[in-house]
């Protein structure tokens, strides 16, 4: 049996953190395990974590129930370390949204979309996002575009430009 924490501490591979998720994968229970490890003090195992996470949920996405959106949602919001953010931002994109959006998380993608703080990688992530709740809640797009638009005349990164064409 895997020891998550030593096994993530170390530099990691692609090939090695999809051998991770389907460890994790084949041990359900342990699956709450990873989950807790979002929050390790320690940076990198925590963003490891979460990339394992995201490929499990890559190949296994019936493990993320509504539950588990919702724990993963209040953790993207709680979180300051931005590679976890964003690599949970990109599972909620295309994980079934809930019944009930969670407002909290969709008003803090648009603080983070308009925050010059905000990495590039978190930003985009979050517009993915809410172009998906605009699915759902089609009033949001008019102001998603607005700050898409906002964001293109003070960032011209090429992730932003490919973005915003699909946005705007």
């Amino acid at each position: 049996m895997i020891d998550f924490e030593s096994f993530l501490s170390r530099t990691l591979s692609r090939k090695e953190i999809v051998f991770f998720a389907e460890e994790v994968d084949a041990s359900p229970l342990r699956f709450g395990e990873l989950l807790i490890l979002l929050d390790h003090p320690n940076r990198q195992l925590a963003w490891h974590a979460a990339w394992g996470l995201e490929k499990l949920f890559e190949k296994h996405p019936e493990h993320f129930q509504q539950d588990v959106i919702k724990y993963l949602s209040d953790k993207i919001i709680n979180t300051d370390n931005e590679s976890v953010r964003r690599l949970v931002l990109n599972i909620i994109s295309l994980a079934n949204l809930p019944d009930e959006l969670p407002m909290v998380l969709i008003n803090s993608c648009f603080e983070w979309i308009l925050s010059v703080k905000t990495p590039i990688a978190v930003k985009v992530a979050g517009i993915y996002y809410l172009q998906r709740v605009c699915q759902f809640e089609p009033e949001l797009l008019t102001e998603l575009k607005l700050c898409v638009q906002l964001l293109l005349e003070n960032d011209n990164s090429p992730a932003i430009r490919s973005v915003a064409k699909k946005i705007i």
